[in-house]
């Protein structure tokens, strides 16, 4: 049984409206291309696909910072406040900079899991998915647990749980190592080339990085797909499983998300759609969300490697405030 933010289910509706009057932004240079290109793909990929990439709809700018004298960006590592509704990036800080995403990596996974799955499929709970480091977030599950797609990735969202990654890249691929593969061929295919991903939890690794644009093009491309916003949107969801003896269980899920769950203040001018939280020693405090302004615009904020969780949540209130103030 499954509960669902019932304000909510209005935003849903409105915003899946936004998102289906994508229009054509005008074809301009500045996309950094140069950043592109030294990944190590071709420049002349890039110049053919130029007009179509851009007239996808998509924010794009050449600086790595934008400033706004409202927004003061002491406790995080970068930043950036994207306008879906006007296709503009209202606000960046360190923009293109190297960053960890911790389970903001989570937004990847629920999306291959979504274009690759089928909600309806049955997965049984690997010993790999639950030899997870001590004090990785989980969604309960147990060695011999089956359990539905649909499940599993409400556990990936709401509690983060890094036991549903695995368990999702181990059925969309046969394993984290070929899940990886996939994960970063679809990464150059949305052309968010400055991330590297090695695993589909975000449980730290050096090799596992990405920047603060990169995950508004992942976050851009989930959105299109609105099961994906069902599941940033859900408070609360009681997932069912069978355990190995036979015997049915349910694992009661609760957001990790303290806007949505109206457990953290911000501008009364904004609904929240929903988004992804995401925490490590080496990433610090990580958000990736979709709110609705009061122009009825949709805006999307993410904040990367905030010193504390309570400094997360002030910014991003100190982001909705700044971007409104202008």
């Amino acid at each position: 049984m499954k509960y669902i933010n019932k304000i909510g289910a209005l935003i849903l509706i409105i915003g899946c409206l936004f998102l289906s009057a994508c229009g054509v932004v005008e074809v301009t240079d500045k996309f950094d291309y140069s950043r592109i290109s030294a990944s190590g793909n071709p420049s002349n990929d890039y110049i053919d696909t130029k007009i179509s990439f851009l007239s996808d709809g998509l924010c794009v700018t050449d600086s790595n910072d934008i400033d706004n004298p409202d927004i003061n960006p002491v406790y995080i590592e970068a930043a950036g406040v994207f306008n879906l509704s006007t296709k503009e990036v209202v606000y960046a800080h360190h923009l293109f900079d190297k960053n960890y995403p911790a389970s903001t990596t989570k937004i990847m996974t629920a999306y291959l899991a979504l274009k690759y799955g089928n909600l309806d499929d049955y997965v049984t709970v690997s010993k790999e998915a639950c030899d997870l480091p001590s004090g990785a977030s989980t969604a309960g599950l147990t060695p011999g647990d089956v359990i539905s797609v649909r499940d599993l990735l409400y556990g990936l969202i709401l509690v983060s749980g890094n036991d549903s990654a695995i368990c999702l890249a181990e059925y969309i691929s046969g394993s984290v190592e070929a899940f990886s593969d996939l994960t970063n061929e679809e990464l150059n295919n949305i052309y968010a080339t400055s991330t590297h991903f090695v695993n589909p939890n975000g449980i730290h690794a050096d090799n596992h990085y990405t920047s603060c644009y990169d995950l508004y093009l992942i976050f851009n491309e989930a959105l299109k797909n609105p099961v994906f916003l069902d599941l940033i949107n859900s408070v609360k969801y009681e997932a069912t499983v069978t355990h190995k003896n036979g015997e049915e269980g349910v694992l009661k899920y609760k957001t990790t998300n303290k806007f949505l769950s109206n457990e953290a203040s911000y501008p009364a001018s904004y609904s929240i759609v929903g988004g992804k939280t995401g925490t490590t020693f080496d990433a610090g405090k990580c958000l990736v969300l979709l709110t609705i302004n009061g122009k009825g615009e949709q805006v999307i904020f993410i904040t990367l490697g905030a010193d504390s969780k309570e400094r997360l949540y002030d910014f991003m209130e100190e982001m909705m405030r700044g971007v409104e103030a202008k």
